[in-house]
């Protein structure tokens, strides 16, 4: 067992399955099966944050210092999915409000059969505002994407130095 990286845990350091194994007495699948305890809930099965961290640093002796690093790991991963999660939303709201204003002009158009030439100008100018929202929003997340990068090569920066 050692330091984990799971973003779902919600406070505290996560717990992950390390590489390092102890060799152990080997019996029958039916033999487990007949003897074991009775399965435990999902409730039992959480670990809570004071519990997590004594294991680490008493029963596997893991450095306080990579306990930081895993919380603060873990903290900046679940912002950034937050920070994903808003993103999207407001996007998805400026391209839906462009698509729904063009279905609303299609409509008057056929309904009430204004000049096709204006109405095609019309058409085109919500397009081309339609194409602009999207490479702003493309803009927007190649910003965010080189910022992610620049914070975690300053990250693992510290990390090496520290």
């Amino acid at each position: 067992r050692c330091v984990g990286d799971n973003p779902s845990c919600s406070s505290g350091p996560p717990v992950s399955i390390g590489w390092d194994y102890s060799d152990s007495t080997v019996i029958p699948l039916d033999t487990y099966e007949a003897n074991r305890p009775p399965r435990r809930t999902n409730g039992q099965m959480l670990l809570p944050r004071a519990v997590r961290q004594d294991m680490l640093l008493k029963e596997w002796e893991v450095p306080r210092s990579e306990i930081a690093s895993a919380v603060r790991t873990n903290i900046k991963v679940k912002n950034q999915r937050r920070q994903s999660v808003n993103n999207m939303s407001q996007k998805n709201e400026k391209v839906e409000k462009l698509v729904q204003s063009a279905g609303r002009k299609l409509k008057r158009t056929i309904l009430f059969k204004k000049k096709p030439s204006k109405e095609i100008q019309e058409l085109q100018r919500q397009a081309e505002k339609a194409a602009a929202v999207i490479a702003q929003i493309n803009a927007e997340e190649e910003a965010a994407h080189q910022k992610n990068l620049r914070e975690k090569m300053s990250y693992e920066q510290e990390t090496i130095e520290g």
